[in-house]
């Protein structure tokens, strides 16, 4: 049987049994409002809250991805009874010791029931046990505890967010409503602790990348994708991503957002960037084979650089949820530009 997305598979574990019919796509214009939409958006099926960050203390540099999935609960329609829940929230969580070579993550399934996670509809407000994301005024908390790792994040959140695709309307295939509503917020800079096992560290500079989607899919024939979120030390941004289909080439849809020196922000189709892996890296815990080492050209732009893993083993293997696998991890970039990037590999 061939492989599937790892976190499609996710949404349509979650979302087979509900008529679509039920919840809002995404097609069309979209009336933005910030900060109501950093919030939860029920009508869709499903979302997440998508952090990935570059953790600089006093000789090394960490990095971290927190991520929190919001997916309607279709089973819940005719229980009666109070653990029963219309939503689910599902919490990935990473960190990178690249020093050391270690590669930490958590994963941890609740009901939106008891407290357990949730969500505000107003503001920027998702939790998840002992998963935090919350924005107070013109900053954001980022909390993060389990047995052998703790984060504490304070991060300057007066700061724009970027829509991608057409006004924030990110096709991913060529069914209507197969998108998503989708921003991001590449660079948002703070401070705080990173704690593992019995070692602190104090952070001296969290710049973090924040991508928000929220959405109604239908099936797709997509095999996957390549995301790439990349903060140039020159102050620039970009993020690409390419969809695969079955055959694994990338497929029209394959998409990007570039911001320049001066703040101007060029959204990117298929045609305007290649990326080429250039070597692998085989998991022998899942006996994927993952492109790790990728080249990335924008000739508008002048941009050829070289994305490189700071670590081969970021694979994350999701044991609660029937062990699927995809890679995500943080990453050194080279060429004609230099900086720091994350990158996830969805679907081999």
């Amino acid at each position: 049987m061939n492989k599937t997305l790892a976190l499609l598979i996710i949404v349509f574990f979650f979302t087979a049994f509900a008529n679509a019919k039920e919840f809002r796509q995404a097609i069309g214009p979209y009336n933005w409002s910030f900060p109501r939409d950093h919030g939860a958006h029920p009508e869709f099926e499903s979302e997440w809250w998508y952090f990935t960050g570059h953790l600089e203390a006093e000789k090394q540099t960490f990095g971290f991805e927190l991520t929190i999935f919001r997916f309607a609960n279709p089973f819940s329609k005719n229980l009666k009874s109070n653990w029963a829940s219309d939503q689910v929230y599902l919490t990935h969580f990473t960190i990178t010791d690249e020093k050391n070579e270690k590669f930490y993550k958590y994963e941890l399934m609740n009901r939106e029931v008891f407290n357990f996670a949730g969500a505000s509809e107003e503001k920027l407000k998702v939790w998840n046990g002992d998963y935090l994301i919350e924005q107070k005024g013109t900053e954001l908390i980022i909390k993060a505890e389990i047995s052998e790792a703790k984060l504490d994040l304070v991060l300057d959140f007066d700061v724009e967010s970027v829509l991608n695709g057409k006004k924030g309307l990110s096709q991913k295939g060529k069914e209507q409503g197969n998108a998503s509503y989708y921003y991001s917020i590449p660079r948002i800079i703070g401070n705080g602790q990173l704690q593992i096992k019995d070692k602190s560290y104090e952070i001296n500079k969290a710049s973090v990348w924040m991508d928000r989607e929220f959405f109604t899919i239908p099936e797709s024939e997509n095999s996957g994708w390549d995301w790439f979120s990349i903060q140039f030390d020159d102050g620039e941004t970009l993020m690409v991503y390419q969809i695969r289909n079955n055959d694994g080439k990338p497929t029209q849809f394959s998409s990007g957002t570039y911001i320049n020196k001066n703040g101007k922000q060029y959204n990117l189709n298929n045609n305007d960037f290649r990326l080429t892996p250039l070597e692998f890296w085989k998991s022998l815990e899942s006996k994927s084979n993952y492109p790790l080492r990728w080249s990335l050209t924008i000739p508008d732009h002048k941009i050829d650089v070289i994305v490189t893993p700071v670590m081969n083993n970021q694979e994350l293997i999701l044991e609660e949820f029937l062990n699927l696998n995809y890679w995500e991890g943080r990453c050194h970039v080279s060429g004609s530009k230099t900086g720091q990037a994350y990158m996830e590999l969805v679907g081999y």
